[in-house]
């Protein structure tokens, strides 16, 4: 689904990272963009301008791989930060070509994404757009270092989870459909609702997310089930258990959250946990009521298609 948008995202990414000197940045840079990814955020953009000005749905592109690259900046340095050795089931950059490249590859590709909205686009519509992927970059490393410091906790709270995962995770697609509202023209109503069915759609896809790393399949999500357990990530359905758990099971996870070491019988133990005490399905009901918010205002078309292609998603 949505090859053809794909398709032009790719081409766009591989014009950016064409060869240059030095070739060992250069290689790294592209490393991860280029190892595969469903390219959601920039499809979401170009949808979005679809949905509001169907008459050249292919201005959002150039905005889309910039989302495209400030993303994957993003996760070079998580998986430095999380020591992470895979990522969409392969090496992940730092593992292949050093800790020092691979930050060096995250901020060029921090620093094309702007390069590259400043070469399409003119006038307010680049203003605003650098500005609000500004803002939204520097949120999401204000919500990467709640997600650390959480860690170390085990008394975060619902509402402190949702503030987190808002501005590391769905700032980006809500800045993604807002960006997308703009190059469209749209009006600041138009824009601010689109914004709105962005976050929403972000918040979604993260819970789901979580659900996955407990629930998914290892061949199809590309890394290790219950990794946020042994990194003792404060996920909602953790939040939920933790609340909700006997004296016993709460010693159980406690013991576990953020034991690097856990084994897969320890794993299994605290999944089971999670889901005798309904805390998984706590988890999935929010995703739905986040989707559903979502889809409010977009009753048909390739937009609403793609909230359920994220609904639906098994990786």
């Amino acid at each position: 689904m949505f090859e053809e948008e794909k398709e032009k995202v790719e081409n766009g990414i591989k014009k950016l990272l064409k060869s240059k000197l030095p070739e060992e940045l250069y290689d790294a840079s592209a490393y991860l963009i280029l190892a595969g990814g469903k390219r959601l955020r920039p499809i979401l953009a170009m949808k979005v301008c679809e949905f509001l000005d169907g008459d050249d749905k292919n201005k959002a592109i150039p905005l889309g791989v910039s989302l495209e690259l400030i993303h994957n900046f993003t996760l070079l340095h998580d998986d430095i930060m999380d020591k992470d050795e895979t990522r969409r089931g392969v090496k992940t950059a730092h593992m292949v070509y050093g800790e020092p490249f691979a930050i060096l590859a995250g901020d060029t590709l921090f620093s094309l994404a702007f390069e590259n909205i400043a070469e399409n686009y003119e006038g307010e519509i680049a203003r605003k757009t650098s500005l609000e992927i500004a803002k939204m970059t520097r949120e999401i490393c204000d919500g990467q270092a709640l997600d650390m410091l959480f860690e170390k906790r085990n008394d975060v709270g619902e509402e402190e989870y949702t503030d987190m995962i808002y501005k590391k995770t769905a700032r980006l697609f809500e800045s993604g459909a807002r960006c997308g509202a703009l190059i469209a023209n749209a009006g600041k109503r138009e824009i601010e609702n689109m914004a709105r069915m962005g976050k929403n759609l972000g918040m979604g896809f993260q819970m789901a997310d979580d659900v996955l790393d407990l629930t998914g399949k290892e061949e199809k999500i590309g890394k290790r089930i219950g990794n946020d357990i042994r990194r003792g990530k404060k996920t909602l359905i953790a939040i939920h258990a933790l609340k909700n758990a006997s004296c016993e099971q709460r010693k159980k996870i406690v013991s576990t959250l953020g034991n690097g070491n856990a084994g897969e019988g320890e794993i299994k133990e605290v999944i089971e946990i999670f889901d005798k005490i309904g805390s998984i399905g706590y988890s999935q009901s929010v995703v739905r009521r986040y989707f559903e918010e979502a889809k409010k205002g977009v009753k048909k078309g390739p937009l609403l298609d793609l909230i359920n292609f994220m609904e639906r998603r098994e990786a």
